[in-house]
């Protein structure tokens, strides 16, 4: 890829000086503006000779400030070019940083082993590395482009603005002169999502968060934060336009017009969920204050959305739990986030004495089936878990791309009821996590494997779960090989501290500040300390002793 060592080899200092020639031209021909003011003509003077001195001063003064304009938006667009440049070129020095590191190197724009090392096994990496390569020279060109189409304005005398004074000339050309923010690549992996961004300037990300949050909200592979800042933007937006829509759809006409752009069905759909999901951009509003939105889509028939707690762009410990059946943002996020709270003070409990810090996810980016008449066949027999798998690969992948120059020590899946159907079929995709816990689950087939390191695999059952073990979707984890089974009664600390016990379908998390047994599991697979996990015992054999 030459292009490569092309951009390589641009100068963002001689660029740089350029600019600063373009800047000192620019004073110069400021400067005139009072001289030209000065030689107007006398308003005493009149008749044909003092209008055709007046039109040639008037001609002089237009092309004056053309110039003005014209110089102001070149050392604007050669400026900003200069920065850019430097910024990709500091890029490239840090892609070359890393393939060294990890075995490899770029000649010529192409990733490949370095001779005298040995490469990471890790198939992420290169592939981080290609994605690097690849937006590091897809906006080399774009600067290139963006340079060459405003030098060929200035060449061709387009895009005069009708300033009167050369400070507003100035500012007009100065604003003409500016790049555009490249858009994301189209159907980008993570990876090259991530690769991107990282071509970016502050103030570019800041316009796009601004300007496009729809772009960046559910961006997989850029920072969170970043989504969290985009998602907060989009609430405001999408509660008008639910809004907007809710009152159009009292005109019988509109509905009408509705049903034929986009259906029957939809339009239906769209009357009986608005107020849902106006309900759920509610929940979502409270719950940035405290915590971080990072996902949110608003097209389907509920709400989707994801939130963190704690810092996910930095923390060494993640996990993404996602709940099962009958959930719903409206209804359930508030609830789950509390109980994911409380594991999360568990599991930060377990670090103390270190600097290690946990973040959990809520997420709820998909649509687990309802047990309503209308759904039950459907959502006990649908394939609404297949869907939500593929988000939240994906999901995984934009977590493990997002975070490859400084990974987390551990990533953990957990996954309740139906959500751990929906996470065992996720991680049949990707390897993006370390540990995969499975609570009250109604069954996954565990024939194909997960993609899950040896030993990682674990289970919980309450007492008095009719749910668990029941099969239902493909197989009951309590008899895989290779999981272990962890305990959900009462039990005992290795320090001695009692746990509480857990019942029913729903009582494997709750907010009520009560240590279980099942919380406790929970948080010493997320900080992998395997030496606090506290299993369940097979029973015991009855020997008739008679």
């Amino acid at each position: 890829m030459g292009d490569w060592e092309t951009i390589a080899g641009w100068n963002p200092a001689a660029l740089r000086a350029v600019g600063d020639d373009l800047a000192a031209e620019l004073r110069r021909l400021k400067g005139t503006e009072a001289e030209l003011r000065a030689a107007a003509t006398p308003q005493e003077w009149e008749g044909e000779a003092a209008e055709a001195a007046r039109r040639s001063l008037a001609e002089i003064e237009r092309g004056v400030l053309h110039r003005v304009e014209e110089f102001a938006m070149l050392q604007a667009a050669v400026d900003d070019a200069a920065e850019r440049l430097q910024r990709l070129h500091d890029a490239m020095h840090a892609a070359a940083e890393f393939a060294r590191a990890h075995g490899y190197e770029i000649a010529d724009g192409v990733v490949r082993p370095r001779p005298d090392g040995e490469p990471s096994q890790d198939p992420d990496v290169r592939a981080h590395l290609e994605a690097k390569v690849e937006q590091i020279v897809r906006t080399g060109l774009d600067i290139d482009a963006d340079l060459t189409m405003v030098m060929q304005s200035v060449l061709d005398g387009k895009g005069h603005s009708d300033s009167e004074t050369m400070t507003k000339a100035a500012e007009a050309g100065a604003e003409s002169g500016q790049s555009t923010v490249p858009d994301p690549p189209e159907n980008g992996t993570p990876a090259q999502n991530k690769a991107w961004w990282d071509t970016l300037s502050d103030s570019e990300r800041a316009w796009l968060i601004a300007h496009r949050p729809e772009v960046i909200g559910n961006l997989k592979g850029i920072p969170y934060q970043a989504r969290h800042e985009a998602n907060v933007n989009r609430l405001a937006i999408e509660r008008e336009r639910l809004l907007e829509l809710r009152e159009n759809l009292r005109d019988w006409k509109f509905v009408l017009e509705r049903a034929r752009e986009v259906g029957i069905g939809q339009t239906i759909s769209d009357l009986r969920h608005i107020d849902d999901k106006l309900k759920a951009l509610d929940v979502l509003e409270r719950q940035a204050e405290h915590n971080s939105i990072i996902s949110l889509d608003t097209s389907g028939e509920r709400v989707r959305a994801a939130v963190a707690i704690g810092d996910v762009d930095n923390a060494d410990y993640v996990a993404v739990h996602t709940p099962g059946m009958n959930s719903a943002v409206e209804d359930n996020m508030n609830r789950y986030v509390d109980e994911l709270r409380e594991v999360t003070q568990y599991a930060q409990d377990m670090l103390v004495g270190t600097d290690k810090t946990v973040a959990t996810v809520v997420w709820m980016d998909y649509l687990p089936p309802k047990t309503s008449v209308d759904e039950i066949v459907e959502g006990i027999f649908d394939d609404r878990a297949e869907d939500g798998a593929k988000r939240l690969a994906a999901e995984l992948e934009g977590l493990r791309a997002s975070r490859m120059d400084h990974p987390p020590d551990r990533v953990t899946a957990i996954g309740h009821s139906y959500g751990s159907l929906t996470t065992a079929l996720a991680l049949r995709e990707t390897d993006a996590v370390d540990a995969f816990v499975s609570q009250g689950s109604p069954g996954w087939n565990g024939d194909d494997g997960l993609k899950v390191p040896p030993g990682e695999l674990y289970n919980m059952r309450t007492d008095g779960d009719l749910i668990a073990g029941t099969g239902w979707y493909g197989g009951n984890p309590e008899h895989y090989d290779g999981v272990r089974q962890l305990d959900t009664d009462d039990a005992v600390t290795v320090d001695g501290d009692p746990l509480a016990g857990s019942e029913g379908h729903s009582g494997y998390t709750e907010a009520d500040r009560v240590k279980a047994t099942s919380e406790y599991n929970t948080a010493a697979v997320i900080t992998g300390r395997h030496d606090l996990l506290i299993e369940k015992q097979p029973p015991r054999e009855h020997v008739d002793t008679r």
